[in-house]
């Protein structure tokens, strides 16, 4: 046909080529043996009176593959024929060759791409070469429409010749962006072979894009993988960009997506393709277009530069074997396990024959200082240990939605035999909004070979710190904001016949965001945490919630609260109970005087968590950091605007008691009356025998043992008496700790004061009677 004059030369295509040789795996095509069997390509102007060759396929290069050849200008013309021969060929079933899926057709040249398939007219001009698949205006695996390659051995996506010299010399990139999405969540298997290839072509043969360095590589400017793709990265569609060197800024230029070996099953699909200048690449936050970025979700800006609200935190011991797909996007060729013991319990180990690496979400690092996780490679038996230099591990960041990373740390592959610590302190470069780590092992021998592991990882960088807060769990979205870790929380927000609270799964954690608790104007009210806490609905517990505190708002170096305090100088002689909490029957109120505790300072996060994976859920409510006047005196809720005080109290800090009981006796009969608002690790009973008669209360259960009266008016009040033992039938004390303490409080709970200590090892019954002070 003719050549047009607003083209260049056309265009033959053929998906498939094979001609049979000593390296097909064919076993139905008998082998080539010589020259004379190579095929010859040729064309002819002048009705085949006279042909003229334009390339040659040797008998031993060719085997299923695809091609594209530029069709001479002399060939141009307007009756021209051509033809595929072989020579020479020893008789039937001798020397046999294929073609398939030959197409003409012109050839554009672009000055850019901008292309989402959406129309059949734009997309025959952007792409040469569609061999294997087809354009599905469904789309494919829920994004569409698409290029969907799944048929043949071998599948090729090929744009059209760009023109991209005039390009040199831009401060703006020059980029390649695409989606891509492979097998929709279905298995490629194992085999490495079945990888898709970016690559490019200037007339010659393809060539990847970008080429990959290894650990080994000499330059230091870029080490990382190539690109080529495997399934475990794209089990969902994801964005990749790549900015093309000034090298690839050349005309007649065209970009190919590759699938050299595949199987019915391994299908893929490409869709909304640009090459051209994009302004910074879009920081890896946006999409290119020809009119300038249109940023992500939470991304802002000409350039997609400035982040919306990212995590504050990376923090995976990786306890459960299911992959947090949202805190790791990228995972390929790892898995969770216990195989390679990298700190305690199951660690992400990468044994697989893939390339492998892991990359994690974007994370707000303004106000972080460090990066901390174990790592090991090898070790073991069944952790094989690397040995060359491109089988240890590269640690990188991206601060560009990892359109380029650079290098933090190399793991040598002959050391970390065992699980080690790492404590990595940010650079300045690395203190954004938008930070993500990669670990990656350039090369492997295949699955069980050169292993590595890595375990504990934890990152935080506190969110702007904030004075306090209130929060009724009403909503995710206003409660979010004053929490920076909220693992394990169920989805329900009903737990215990009580609604809008928030119930987490045994072994979960959450933690305040930064707290300005250094409040000294315009009140002098002490600060305080006040919360709501049902620990377990019923279901004894074996270990109690926690609240612990961090004064850097780091999540590492916590510690309880307070701290179990048994009458030592260290607490001034005073006996305390800790900040574990345990099953009381119901929600139980809580009221901390953060001054007290020495927590009433700037950069201060507290924590509720709960360690053991065997026990019942637990759930929050009504949580109020901040002033609180007199701490409403242990007898109504806390708020900016004051107290909302319970149970008939009155006043402004709810100081004035309603009429109450100047009396009270309890015997056990049978339950444990009204007398009584707490009982923990209690039950009526005759277990240590009897103390005055019939049943009494006894305390055997694991944890806390407390029993908590309920308010007595005592201003007339002389004596408290009661029998008690402790021993006895029972087992026996044996240590000052395991003594019984007796105090008052006068404030609903909140300070207790000690009376008496009652034996270490009481093993005889005794009746005591116990003077009432004047401050009791």
């Amino acid at each position: 046909r003719a050549a047009d004059d607003n083209h260049e030369g056309d265009l033959i295509s053929l998906s498939g080529v094979e001609i049979s040789s000593s390296s097909s795996v064919s076993t139905t095509c008998r082998r080539s043996t010589s020259t004379g069997n190579n095929v010859l390509f040729q064309y002819s102007t002048d009705a085949s009176i006279t042909w003229t060759t334009i390339t040659t396929y040797t008998y031993t290069t060719y085997t299923a593959r695809q091609v594209t050849v530029t069709i001479p200008t002399a060939a141009q013309g307007s009756h021209t024929r051509f033809r595929w021969i072989q020579p020479y060929n020893s008789g039937s079933t001798y020397n046999q060759w294929a073609l398939d899926g030959i197409t003409m057709r012109k050839s554009v040249v672009l000055n850019s791409i901008f292309e989402d398939f959406s129309s059949a007219a734009s997309y025959s001009q952007t792409f040469q070469a569609l061999i294997g698949g087809t354009v599905s205006a469904a789309g494919y695996c829920g994004r569409g429409p698409a290029a969907y390659l799944s048929t043949g051995a071998s599948r090729t996506l090929r744009t059209s010749k760009l023109r991209l010299s005039g390009l040199r010399g831009s401060s703006t990139p020059v980029v390649v962006q695409f989606w891509l999405n492979m097998g929709c969540g279905t298995s490629f298997g194992t085999s490495v072979s079945y990888n898709v290839q970016l690559v490019y072509s200037t007339g010659g043969s393809d060539i990847q894009v970008d080429k990959g360095c290894a650990l080994s590589c000499s330059t230091t400017t870029h080490r990382g993988p190539a690109s080529t793709f495997f399934w475990q990265g794209f089990k969902t569609w994801r964005r990749l960009t790549y900015v093309l060197p000034t090298s690839l800024l050349v005309d007649g230029i065209t970009l190919a997506w590759k699938q050299t070996s595949s199987t019915s099953t391994t299908k893929w699909a490409v869709t909304d393709v640009f090459v051209g200048q994009c302004a910074d690449a879009c920081n890896g936050h946006g999409a290119c277009t020809p009119t300038g970025c249109k940023c992500d979700t939470g991304y802002s800006g000409v350039t997609c530069a400035t982040a919306g609200s990212n995590p504050h935190l990376l923090v995976d011991s990786f306890s459960s074997t299911t992959i947090t797909t949202s805190r790791w996007p990228v995972v390929v060729g790892g898995y969770i396990g216990t195989a390679c013991p990298t700190n305690s319990g199951n660690a992400m180990l990468f044994g697989s024959s893939t390339v492998r690496h892991i990359i994690s979400q974007d994370i707000d690092a303004r106000t972080a200082t460090s990066l901390t996780f174990y790592i090991r490679l090898g070790g073991g038996s069944v952790c094989e240990n690397p040995d060359t230099t491109d089988e240890g591990v590269l640690l990188s960041y991206s601060v560009n939605g990892g359109v380029t990373w650079t290098d933090f740390r190399t793991f040598v592959y002959s050391g970390y035999r065992s699980g080690t610590y790492q404590k990595l302190a940010l650079l300045a470069t690395m203190k954004v909004a938008a930070l993500r780590f990669r670990w990656w092992q350039p090369k492997n021998s295949g699955t069980v070979y050169d292993f590595w592991a890595i375990d504990t990882v934890s990152m935080v960088a506190p969110k702007p710190l904030v004075a306090g807060f209130t929060d009724t769990f009403t909503s995710v979205t206003t409660s979010t904001p004053n929490w920076q870790l909220t693992t394990g929380r169920q989805s329900s927000t009903t737990y215990c016949s009580r609604a809008g609270v928030w119930a987490f799964q045994p072994a979960a954690n959450l933690t305040t965001t930064g707290l300005n608790l250094a409040i000294t104007s315009p009140t002098t009210s002490p600060i305080v945490v006040q919360f709501m806490l049902n620990a377990g609905c019923g279901s004894k517990p074996s270990s109690g919630v926690v609240l612990s505190g961090r004064r850097t708002g780091l999540l590492a170096g916590s510690s309880p609260l307070r701290a179990l305090c048994f009458g030592t100088t260290v607490c001034g002689g005073k006996y305390l109970r800790d900040t574990t909490y345990w099953y009381t029957g119901g929600y139980q109120w809580v009221t901390l005087n953060l001054n007290t505790l020495g927590y009433n300072v700037n950069g201060v996060s507290l924590s509720w968590t709960q360690s053991s994976s065997t026990n019942p859920v637990w759930a929050i409510d009504n949580v109020y950091i901040g002033p609180c006047p007199n701490q409403c005196s242990g007898h109504g809720q806390c708020s900016q605007s004051g107290c909302t005080c319970w149970g008939g109290y009155t006043g402004t800090t709810c100081q004035t008691a309603p009429s109450l009981p100047q009396t009270f006796s309890e015997s056990f009969t049978t339950t444990i009356g009204t007398t009584f608002s707490q009982t923990v690790g209690g039950a009526v009973g005759t277990n240590c025998g009897v103390l005055s008669s019939g049943n009494s209360l006894v305390f055997t259960g694991a944890g806390l043992r407390m029993a908590v009266t309920s308010d007595f008016d005592t201003t007339i009040a002389t004596t408290l008496a009661f029998s008690f033992n402790l021993g006895g039938l029972c087992e026996t004390a044996d240590s000052g700790t395991e003594a019984v303490i007796l105090q008052y409080s006068n404030n609903g709970g909140i300070d207790w004061v000690y009376i008496q200590t009652l034996g270490t090892n009481t093993v005889s019954i005794r009746r005591f009677v116990i003077t009432v002070t004047a401050a009791a």
